[in-house]
Parts: structure tokens; C-alpha cells; sequence
């Protein structure tokens, strides 16, 4: 991951990622350090800094490139 920046726990314990200059968000495995998935820029992530996650669950960040903040759904 180059780039990492903003880091937040889900609900399930798994942590996310924003890696700025990896134009990603990478979810992993705290405990094996496995990588389980990834938000790229298909998903809408564009440049993610900060991340946190809304009370319904949603995950949202900061976007420096797009000077939006993201969000995606539970």
C-alpha cells in the first residue's frame, strides 16, 4: 500500500485502509494481515485520506484528489 493514510475499524473488527497515492481502500484481516478486498476506482474512490464509518455502518472518506467526500452503503 503506498500512500496510507486515514485507518478505521468496521463493526466486524476488520480494518480499512485509505491509501492516497494507491488510489484505494483496502480492507484486511487485523489479526493475518490478509487483504479481503479493495475499493478502487471503480467504485467511486478516487484519492481516499480519512475514513470513518456513519452509525448505519457506512463507510465514508475523504477524496483529496476529487475535494469530495465518498461514501458507500452497508
Amino acid at each position: 500500500m503506498h500512500g496510507t493514510n486515514g485507518l478505521a475499524f468496521d463493526r466486524e473488527g476488520r480494518l480499512y485502509v485509505a491509501s492516497v497515492f494507491g488510489v484505494e481502500i483496502v480492507i484486511m484481516d487485523p489479526a493475518t494481515g490478509s487483504i479481503l478486498d479493495h475499493y478502487r476506482s471503480d467504485s467511486g474512490v478516487q484519492g481516499p485520506d480519512d475514513l470513518t464509518f456513519g452509525p448505519d455502518g457506512s463507510l465514508y472518506w475523504t477524496d483529496l484528489f476529487a475535494g469530495e467526500v465518498g461514501r458507500r452503503s452497508p
